[in-house]
């Protein structure tokens, strides 16, 4: 039996939004549209990444400066992986055996924040990959347009980004936890099982579904400040806040122009259409 056999069960589907209009502990915060500021060059490893599969290809990795990681540069496995739908527990096991990680949102809006600078600044600065080579003006670009739009491009990839990310919110009695870092385990009957390996109570954030400005991201990737800008090129993103038992997603940008983060999507595969971000630290 293959590993893509044994998907799991019904999901829950995206929770819906918050009914309270407010940002957090952090209510005072002014609603604004903010510019990506510009920043110097960050510091790259100029030394090849080691993989522990060698089926991976270095190229396909890019580096997330400021980091130990790396992260490629469409969802792992390719088509192959939109057709299976993997549920989130299924794709991290097969990360995982292939010597990878799911990113968790910090990781993962780090990497989109840095993607987006680097095409702003017009080829004064640089993306470099996981063998220490630097990307072309036009594999940089083609890296944001992965990100932010639907259109074919690194290796005829033919969708835009849409992956799972390493994020799972639970209710706790002093409040809502973001669980992350989860590893494989096995229990007693040597069955596959899901361990989170970091617990944290979230950080302010904006509470309720709209437009949120990713230059104003808290420790845990999730924005603090709305924005009334649809355009990525302000700093926008539509954010769905995160809801109990529900697990994080991010998808390209569509018609409207923005880039979406949903905290509150189902962990299943039959009614989403998620590959997944392959990391490694």
């Amino acid at each position: 039996m293959t590993w893509w056999s044994s998907l799991f069960g019904k999901s829950k589907r995206e929770a819906p939004p918050p009914s309270h209009d407010s940002i957090g502990a952090a209510s005072d915060v002014p609603t604004r549209t903010v510019e990506l500021p510009v920043r110097q060059t960050p510091q790259y490893v100029n030394e090849p990444f080691e993989f522990n599969n060698p089926h991976i290809v270095s190229e396909d990795y890019i580096q997330i400066p400021g980091t130990q990681h790396v992260i490629s540069r469409t969802e792992f496995g390719g088509h192959d992986y939109y057709k299976m739908r993997l549920s989130w527990e299924e794709a991290h096991f097969v990360l995982h055996e292939n010597g990878l990680h799911m990113p968790t949102i910090p990781l993962f809006m780090r990497h989109f924040k840095n993607v987006v600078h680097v095409h702003r600044a017009g080829g004064k600065k640089q993306l470099f990959d996981a063998a220490g080579n630097r990307l072309t003006t036009v594999q940089a670009h083609d890296v944001f347009r992965y990100l932010t739009s639907n259109e074919q491009n690194y290796r005829g990839f033919k969708y835009g980004a849409s992956t799972w990310l390493d994020a799972l919110f639970e209710e706790r009695p002093d409040g809502l936890y973001v669980l992350s870092e989860h590893r494989t385990d096995r229990d007693l009957n040597g069955s596959k099982k899901l361990a989170p390996t970091k617990a944290e109570p979230l950080a302010p954030y904006v509470m309720n579904s709209r437009l949120g400005d990713f230059t104003s991201l808290n420790s845990q990737g999730l924005p603090t400040r709305v924005s009334k800008d649809a355009l990525v090129y302000s700093g926008s993103l539509y954010f769905t806040a995160p809801s109990n038992g529900y697990v994080a997603a991010f998808e390209h940008g569509r018609g409207g122009g923005y880039v979406t983060l949903s905290c509150g999507r189902g962990r299943g595969g039959d009614d989403h259409f998620f590959a997944v971000a392959g990391a490694r630290s």
